[in-house]
């Protein structure tokens, strides 16, 4: 019995990882790509696996693994860095770009098209106030998530790929419209946001765990098979988007709106009652992906503030705040996300690193290290996206190795690795720094 009941547990945790995961932007997102790097799309969907797959899965195996939270995962950085990372993606990316976007998206892709005579804000208001009562129940929302929501999910989704594979736009593919379509799609994956997903919604899935009464071994190996699931599911979605989107390469424009393409290639495929299933299947996709995420938000916002606000309060606010921030639109909302997942990914991937591998580091320094140079040179990127650096910047961006392909920052973490281990080696005259508790054995 005990085996059974862990089996169903981890199946409803890995639909709950995969449903969160599977957001607005992830319906959105892959058919636009196809659309961009065409007959390359094999290449991209690698590319794409790595920042919008493998390394979001890992940030959560990671946070359960270095401790339960990304405070203590972080802490050889710095003990404010916590509080200033998770401000900066909790309120900057997950407040004010994720969740506005999962309902401007439910609008613009599931409400325009059957009704274009409905406001905007109409559609906005009523999803969330169900995102509202789907993320009050803070130990419900997984199970809620899991067990109801991401099955029906799943069955939209994989009927409407199979009606594009039946049926696809076109049987040629454009050229790619990108040098490196394995760069692009690799950076372009940030857009997604799913490494901070992974990061902020691994506190509702280990509270869920516990809560389940499961000890830290056995929530290691439902985290991992959870994990294993959630990547099997959105690398056959994400692949089979991306190619449905490049057999439309040689149809629509670079320059179709995100929103529209999907609704265009759906209406294609699948006809006059593809729009029904396409409305279906991304009001199940965002309404699960903003309740993770809010009932994160609402979490460390208890933390932050001590416990001075009721739970039920803070998800009722930031609600009215995300149907203000959602009738901007999807295409407004992702131009300004833009510089802002310009820095937190790259610091997302040195917190998820530092999680799994912290006993090989060789001391504190090799974290701060990379930390600082990455923070520096990220922070020149989005200054340069934004048009507000100086010429010598964008110098400094191609010179750096691997700059112009969009990976400059790998080589700045390395280097303040490098630099920082040395340092903290000569200041401290031992090469191993202090430990965190729990990777001391």
């Amino acid at each position: 019995m005990k085996n059974r009941r862990f089996i169903v547990d981890t199946i409803v945790v890995g639909f709950t990882l995969f449903a969160t995961f599977f957001g607005a932007g992830n319906l959105v997102f892959p058919p636009y790509m196809g659309i961009i790097v065409g007959e390359n799309w094999s290449a991209s969907v690698i590319g794409l696996a790595l920042t919008a797959i493998l390394v979001p899965v890992l940030s959560m195996v990671a946070i359960v693994k270095g401790g339960g939270s990304v405070k203590a995962v972080s802490e050889p950085i710095a003990p404010w860095f916590y509080k200033v990372f998770n401000c900066i993606t909790m309120y900057l990316i997950a407040l004010f770009i994720l969740i506005p976007r999962t309902g401007a998206t439910t609008y613009e892709v599931g409400f325009r098209s059957l009704f274009p005579w409905l406001p905007n804000y109409v559609v906005l208001i009523v999803f969330f106030i169900v995102v509202y009562f789907l993320t009050v129940d803070q130990l419900g929302v997984v199970d809620k998530i899991g067990r109801y929501l991401t099955p029906a999910l799943i069955a939209m989704v994989i009927g409407i790929i199979i009606f594009g594979m039946i049926n696809p736009v076109s049987p040629n593919m454009a050229a790619a419209q990108v040098d490196n379509s394995f760069g692009w799609a690799f950076t372009e994956g940030y857009q997604m946001g799913d490494l901070i997903t992974g990061l902020l919604f691994s506190s509702v899935m280990i509270m869920t765990i516990r809560h389940k009464k499961y000890n830290h071994q056995a929530g290691m190996r439902m985290t991992i098979w959870a994990s294993v699931i959630a990547s099997a599911l959105l690398l056959f979605i994400y692949g089979s988007l991306l190619w449905l989107g490049a057999t439309a390469s040689t149809i629509y424009s670079p320059d179709i709106e995100r929103t529209q393409l999907l609704i265009a290639i759906v209406e294609q495929t699948i006809g006059g009652a593809g729009k029904i299933i396409l409305s279906i299947a991304i009001t199940l996709a965002c309404l699960t992906t903003a309740t993770g995420l809010l009932a994160s938000v609402a979490n460390f916002t208890q933390e932050l503030t001590r416990q001075k606000y009721p739970y039920t309060f803070i998800v009722f606010v930031f609600c009215i705040f995300c149907v203000v921030q959602g009738t901007v639109g999807v295409e407004k909302i992702v131009g300004l996300s833009e510089p802002l997942f310009a820095v937190a990914y790259p610091l997302g991937i040195i917190v998820t690193l530092i999680g799994l591998f912290r006993k090989y580091i060789p001391n504190d320094g090799t974290t701060k290290g990379a930390v600082l140079l990455t923070s520096i040179y990220t922070v020149v990127e989005a200054l340069i996206q934004l048009d507000f650096a100086p010429k010598i910047f964008e110098d400094i961006v191609r010179i750096v190795p691997f700059g112009p392909q969009g990976f400059g920052w790998v080589s700045m973490a390395l280097l303040g690795a490098g630099i920082g281990t040395l340092v903290w080696k000569i200041q401290h005259g031992s090469y191993r720094g202090k430990i965190i508790k729990g990777y001391a054995k």
